[in-house]
């Protein structure tokens, strides 16, 4: 058994015991079983923390360059077990918590800041981001539509806090996922999908910090034969783990070819 498989069957045993139900035990050993309950939800802590220990030094983070293919290209990834996350999924839960006080096709009201401060301040809190800059927002920026104010949102958040706000957030994401899905693999590809050239550097560079990174630009069609290929290409990047800030680079249309 891998080590983590051990881990997920251990996590499961311990969660299992922590949850268990002790209003009907007998009083006599009540006392004694609450207190092996509390010892077990410490346990069932360090536990997680080791197995997302685990799933991050086994991960490799494959960015994809392309839109018209996207979709195409994520379903497959997704039917295959790999995670696949979007590089505004944190932008866009920012902005559906200002978007009540947003009229579009205006500019941003004042109560929109304070919405955006309350919600974005508060991630910060949760996962220890420090701001470099105060937030703003562009008051007279006329917003046309929800995707324009992910945007705003975006560039505003980036400007406070740099990609560090994002890097804990998808990290975070990726790894309560994986608890989640009960993820047992050795290899686990992170698949991140609208990411900026200008992202590419310090987000890229600081999440999953060490892990190898793998470019698939998407320019030709998607056949299942790419999933394998990509499998293939990360076994061997994780197995050297040689210049892993690098991007190694892997077309759709060379697979194409290859088949």
């Amino acid at each position: 058994m891998s080590k983590i498989s051990d881990l997920m069957m251990k996590i499961e045993e311990t969660t299992h015991f922590a949850e268990q139900d002790l209003s009907n035990w007998p009083w006599q050993t009540r006392p004694g079983m609450i207190s092996r309950q509390h010892q077990a939800k410490e346990e069932l802590g360090v536990q997680k923390l080791e197995y997302q220990k685990v799933l991050l030094g086994s991960s490799v983070k494959v960015v994809v360059d392309g839109d018209a293919l996207k979709k195409e290209f994520v379903d497959l990834m997704k039917s295959e077990g790999a995670f696949v996350f979007s590089a505004n999924h944190l932008y866009a839960e920012l902005a559906a918590h200002i978007k009540p006080v947003v009229n579009f096709g205006h500019g941003l009201p004042p109560d929109a800041l304070l919405k955006a401060k309350e919600i974005t301040y508060l991630y910060a809190r949760n996962f220890g981001a420090r701001p470099l800059n105060d937030l703003t927002l562009p008051f007279g920026r006329a917003v046309t539509d929800f995707d324009d104010l992910i945007q705003v949102v975006k560039q505003s958040v980036r400007n406070a806090f740099g990609d560090s706000l994002n890097k804990y957030f998808l990290t975070n994401l990726y790894l309560e996922q994986g608890l989640k899905e009960r993820f047992v693999k050795d290899l686990s590809l992170f698949v991140l999908v609208d990411l900026t050239n200008d992202e590419k550097g310090v987000l890229l560079d600081t999440l999953l910090t060490g892990q190898p990174n793998l470019l698939v630009e998407l320019d030709s069609e998607v056949p299942k034969a790419v999933y394998e290929k990509i499998h293939k290409k990360a076994q061997n990047l994780l197995k050297k783990q040689t210049e892993p800030l690098s991007l190694k680079k892997l077309t759709t249309n060379e697979v194409t070819k290859e088949n």
